[in-house]
C-alpha cells in the first residue's frame, strides 16, 4: 500500500486518559464526509497479537515480551514500530482504497519511541498530534486541521 498520500493522526496521553475513545471519535468525525479513515489502538493491537487474535510476522518476538505487555512496561521501541508499520502497510480488503487518514492512539508512549515514530512519519504525507486530554470533551476538526498538510 502506498503510504505517501496518507495523513497520520497520533493520539497521545497517559494510561486510561481516553486515547482509544478519542481515536474512535476522530474516525467518526472524519468518516461521514466520505473520507476513508482507519484507527489503530496500539495497545489493543499488541495485546491481540500476543493473544493470537491478530496475525503478525512479529508474534514470536512480541510473545518473548509478554510479561512486559501485561504489566504495561515498555515493549522494545523497534518492535512496536515494526508492528505498526506492518499494520499500516497491509491492505484490509481487496477493493478498499487506501485511507486518507490513519489514527494511531497510544503511540509514541515513551520517550525512546519518538525516534522510531519519526521514521513512521517519514512514510506518510502529513501528521497531527492530538492530546486525549484536550479533545475528550470537545472534539472538532479545529484541533487537527492546522497540522495536516
Amino acid at each position: 500500500m502506498d503510504l505517501s498520500e496518507q495523513q497520520l493522526i497520533l493520539v497521545g496521553g497517559p494510561p486510561a486518559s481516553g486515547k482509544t475513545s478519542v481515536g474512535n471519535s476522530l474516525v467518526d468525525a472524519l468518516s461521514p464526509s466520505g473520507t476513508m479513515c482507519r484507527h489503530l489502538s496500539v495497545g489493543d493491537h499488541l495485546r491481540a497479537i500476543a493473544d493470537g487474535r491478530e496475525m503478525s510476522a512479529f508474534q514470536g518476538a512480541l510473545n518473548s515480551h509478554r510479561a512486559s505487555l501485561s504489566a504495561t512496561r515498555p515493549i522494545p521501541s523497534e518492535l512496536t514500530a515494526s508492528i505498526i508499520a506492518e499494520w499500516l502497510e497491509r491492505p484490509f480488503a481487496i477493493d478498499e482504497p487506501a485511507p486518507r487518514f490513519v489514527v494511531l492512539s497510544g503511540y509514541p508512549r515513551y520517550r525512546d519511541q519518538v525516534n522510531d515514530c519519526l521514521g513512521l512519519l517519514s512514510l506518510v504525507r502529513g501528521f497531527a498530534v492530538v492530546s486525549s486530554f484536550a479533545t475528550q470533551r470537545s472534539l472538532s476538526g479545529a484541533f487537527i486541521g492546522a497540522a495536516l498538510v
